[in-house]
């Protein structure tokens, strides 16, 4: 099995393939790190945030969304 750094880099480089499509941004630090934005300076949205719940867990969770009423209405 893939360290899991190397599955959650994998998810980072596929995020920074769509940064346009996903509404997210990326920039380098001086350091050289990549910092990708999610939702700071850039919207985002249900797919960005689908994507960066997956890097979080480095691929091995589902993670899902689900329209659907809060609360029943009476």
């Amino acid at each position: 099995m893939d360290s899991l750094n190397r599955m959650a880099l994998e998810l980072a480089d596929e995020a920074l393939e769509f940064t346009e499509e996903l509404d997210i941004g990326a920039f380098e630090l001086d350091n050289g790190a990549t910092v990708i934005d999610f939702g700071v300076e850039h919207r985002g949205g249900l797919e960005a945030g689908l994507l960066l719940a997956e890097l979080q867990t480095a691929g091995l969770a589902t993670v899902q969304t689900r329209v659907d009423d809060v609360a029943a209405r009476r």
